[in-house]
């Protein structure tokens, strides 16, 4: 359970898609940026990303879930040390206009084209690359059967 948790801190969520326009534009999943001069070592990412059916969402409210399965990832919690000042949070995101937006929209139209993007922010290239290789995301909503997420290249936000 605690793993599961902090995978939460890790994942952004986002269903994507452009609100109110006549022709939406599909929003791109970031490439690989090679390695620069001014990259820092945790500022990598990876995204899995899955695009929803036309017919996916009718009027109403629905329900979506993750799940991922990222062995590489955990956190160690001890009993001594120096605690953070602040709280420490486990986020789980809601609908943005991009995979790395802002969370800006509480509803979509229905029909909209929508993608749902889980992406670990803030990694080494090491731990994005073994990401890459040993992690795994599913994304279920309302009563459908769960649907395996596509992995997109590791990439500098």
């Amino acid at each position: 359970m605690r793993n599961w948790l902090f995978l939460l801190s890790l994942l952004v969520l986002s269903l994507a898609g452009c609100v109110g326009q006549a022709e939406p534009q599909p929003t791109q999943l970031p490439t690989a940026i090679p390695p620069g001069e001014q990259s820092a070592i945790g500022d990598w990412a990876i995204s899995f990303s899955h695009e929803f059916p036309a017919d996916a969402w009718a009027v109403g409210t629905h329900r979506y879930q993750f799940f991922v399965h990222c062995p590489i990832i955990a956190t160690e919690v001890i009993e001594a040390g120096v605690a953070a000042e602040e709280s420490v949070y486990f986020r789980l995101a809601g609908l943005s206009t991009g995979i790395l937006a802002p969370i800006n929209l509480t509803e979509i139209q229905a029909g909209q084209k929508t993608t749902a993007v889980i992406t670990f922010l803030g990694v080494t290239e090491h731990v994005a690359e073994m990401a890459a290789e040993n992690c795994d995301a599913l994304v279920r909503w309302d009563d459908k059967p769960p649907q395996v997420m596509t992995m997109g290249d590791v990439f500098i936000p």
